[in-house]
């Protein structure tokens, strides 16, 4: 985790990320520090996450942590990086101009960054759009800042490209799991509706670039607006939200070693769980079978691992309330139900569409003929789908492709993949 500490009107204040847990430049509460003692707390809906510390003379802060019956020790350490990425940027700036911006869809708030070109405008742009879960303007998954790599690449070659932080996070409003997948794509065109305005910005050539589900948003998205001129997906899908869940959740278990049994019973439970998200009904059963599985799991803790959860009882309720909230939310709801084919043929601009091979979480095998069926029979007058080798959900060049594989690669895209959105999209551009 990284906790940034400030001073602001006299008061002291700080935010957290928590990249593993999609937590970014969150607001820490009753935060303070007297006679070398810290203490500071992170509340959500289910249970509050409490710090108590002592800062030592070598400048790390030492001390306790619980929450939700659960607890343990943390250290903090001054990091330097920060602060060395920040002289060697005065050192070296970017080759273009960097815009905090702000726009509205409605009652909610975003923030973001437009990165310009150096040469004078009018320019092409691109909006990029997250996938699912909170995340930061830069798409932060595990250390690799997905949407600032693309954002940089793309800008460098003569593209403006606008990144927001999703609902709830950093400079934006609004929560992520109250936002449907309709609700997105409408916050995804009151950014190219922003951009379309700005007269740096040639209104006639803006595009969508999504990743995952913002795969998803990007074609419902061309679908209502004429002002998005191309769509990229990058690991978007073809086949509906259930559908993705099932294939994505079995390949999980079995990457992670799960026996055929608990495979099985996994399968029962995700059943029960898409037929209560249809029928708004049998939520108790669902429970039930949560509460059952999360027993299961701790029964498989070590001795030190069981110590160091002060309360059993409400650690577990902690964990089955946490997943009753997602799963009972619009968004859940919204995922599990949508269809991206229709959206799919009835785009009428040029779509490019990349997968991976090694993807787990929206696997090619099933997406990529799924998609270009649709957009054989659909009204796109110019569709490319294209799976690249050995790369997993994040587009790196993997072994894998499992999850927790995702923080030991480079910190950079499978070779090829940038270049290829690039000379797509200025191949578009020129027709």
């Amino acid at each position: 985790m990284l906790v940034r500490f400030e001073i602001v009107d006299g008061e002291l204040t700080a935010n957290i990320d928590v990249p593993m847990q999609s937590v970014f430049d969150r607001a820490l509460s009753n935060v303070s520090f007297e006679d070398g003692v810290m203490h500071f707390e992170l509340e959500n809906a289910v249970a509050v996450a409490v710090w108590d510390g002592e800062l030592g003379g070598d400048g790390v802060i030492e001390g306790d942590f619980s929450r939700a019956g659960l607890s343990g020790s943390f250290r903090l350490e001054r990091d330097l990086g920060d602060e060395q990425a920040a002289v060697a940027h005065e050192v070296e700036r970017s080759p273009y101009e960097e815009d905090e911006v702000e726009f509205n869809n409605g009652e909610i708030r975003f923030a973001g960054t437009l990165t310009l070109p150096e040469a004078r405008g009018p320019h092409s742009a691109v909006v990029l759009v997250s996938g699912s879960g909170p995340q930061d303007r830069d798409s932060e998954l595990e250390g690799f800042k997905v949407f600032a790599v693309i954002a940089d690449h793309l800008t460098r070659n003569g593209i403006a490209v606008l990144r927001y932080d999703d609902r709830g996070v950093g400079g934006s409003t609004g929560e992520t799991l109250t936002a449907t997948i309709e609700d997105r794509t409408r916050d995804a065109l009151a950014a190219v509706e922003m951009l379309s305005q700005d007269v740096r910005i040639d209104a006639d050539r803006i595009g969508i670039i999504g990743h995952s589900e913002g795969g998803i948003v990007a074609p419902l998205a061309a679908t209502l607006s004429s002002d998005v001129s191309f769509i990229v997906l990058l690991a978007g899908t073809g086949v509906p939200g259930g559908d993705i869940l099932r294939a994505q959740q079995e390949l999980l278990l079995r990457a992670a070693g799960v026996h055929e049994e608990e495979i099985e019973e996994d399968r029962q439970l995700q059943e029960t769980t898409l037929k209560a998200v249809s029928s708004g009904e049998d939520w108790d059963q669902v429970e039930m079978l949560i509460r059952d599985a999360i027993e299961d799991d701790l029964g498989l803790l070590t001795e030190s691992e069981r110590a160091a959860i002060e309360d059993p009882d409400e650690f577990r309720d902690v964990l089955v309330a946490q997943q009753m909230t997602t799963l009972k939310s619009p968004w859940y709801k919204s995922f599990v139900e949508y269809d991206p084919a229709p959206a799919l043929r009835m785009v009428a601009i040029p779509v490019l569409a990349l997968l991976g091979d090694l993807d787990i979480q929206v696997p090619a095998y099933m997406n990529s003929s799924a998609m270009l069926d649709a957009l054989k029979t659909g009204n796109s007058p110019d569709f490319t789908v294209h799976t690249f080798p050995k790369a997993n959900h994040l587009f790196q060049k993997a072994i894998t492709g499992y999850v927790d594989e995702y923080d030991e690669l480079p910190k950079e895209f499978a070779p090829g993949l940038l270049e290829m959105i690039m000379d797509w999209i200025s191949e578009v551009l020129e027709e």
